[in-house]
């Protein structure tokens, strides 16, 4: 029965330093976010996201009568 208990505290300690690492990790990532701005996201480049942004504009300001009578 003893052998169980060392188990369960194994486990649990395992669990502790998991979410100590995690924990961690978000907060450094979110630090460097907030630091150097949103430069985790490199997907796409400044300019092409512009472009997408004005599209995207443009398509839902635009005025389309097709549906009316």
């Amino acid at each position: 029965m003893n052998n169980f208990n060392d188990l369960i505290n194994l486990f649990w300690s395992c669990l502790w330093i998991v979410g100590c690492v995690s924990v961690l990790l978000i907060t450094l990532i979110l630090m460097k976010r907030m630091i150097f701005g949103k430069s985790t996201y490199r997907g796409y480049s400044s300019s092409n996201k512009k472009a997408m942004g004005v599209a995207l504009f443009s398509s839902i300001t635009s005025n389309n009568d097709d549906g009316k009578d």
